[in-house]
């Protein structure tokens, strides 16, 4: 290669070569930025979200609830982990794992109780069954979608038919207080008048030595 670094004028060899370099510098930066740009299109189609199918899910106690949750955008999960749990990721409800159920470490109080659809999995739909619901069935459930790129997740509560959350039974015992403190205080107020009304007329018994009435 012919050094063109210190000459004044520029050989027509040397014009030749800073076309092809600069030629070579466009085609490299075109595919670097096509690169880039497919790299952030399969990273995003990668992404997704998770969306529950309904949310609180009620149950009468000894019947079955169905727990749903998709993928959005809509896709296949069928390559995906799975996994309903609750608080406790590692004692799982229900796991999924590549076309396969995993129960090796699965929650002792699900076993035998648990029912995974999967109809519907090529849309990203999938819904878990609890069989014969009990209370200590109630509660948030988590449910985890794993991908190799990315993971989601979406809450599902449980509840129980019938059945009355903490704060609504705290809710009702504060109204019975409030209830009792109220007819305590009008007994109060009734009984404190009528002992004022008897004082009243003894001091006029006292006043005018007249016999009044009761």
């Amino acid at each position: 290669m012919r050094n063109c670094c210190y000459k004044k004028s520029t050989p027509p060899y040397c014009r030749d070569h800073m076309i092809e370099a600069m030629a070579g510098l466009r085609i490299t930066t075109i595919f670097t930025f096509m690169s880039l740009i497919i790299t952030l299109q399969t990273s995003s189609a990668q992404r997704f979200d998770i969306k529950v199918t309904e949310t609180p899910v009620i149950a009468p106690e000894g019947s079955d609830a169905d727990l749903g949750c998709s993928l959005v955008p809509a896709g296949s999960a069928e390559s995906m982990t799975i996994k309903f749990h609750r608080g406790n990721a590692s004692s799982y409800v229900y796991m999924y794992e590549k076309g396969k159920e995993d129960l090796s470490n699965q929650n002792e109080t699900y076993k035998g109780r648990t029912e995974f659809l999967t109809g519907n999995i090529t849309q990203g739909q999938v819904t878990l069954k609890i069989k014969n619901v009990r209370p200590s069935d109630t509660g948030n459930y988590t449910c985890l979608f794993v991908s190799p790129n990315h993971y989601s997740t979406g809450i599902v509560e449980l509840q129980l038919a019938g059945s009355l959350k903490a704060w609504q039974i705290a809710l009702i015992a504060v109204g019975c207080i409030a209830a009792v403190a109220a007819l305590g205080l009008l007994i109060y107020k009734f009984m404190k008048k009528k002992a004022d009304s008897r004082e009243y007329r003894t001091g006029n018994r006292e006043e005018y030595g007249k016999p009044l009435d009761d």
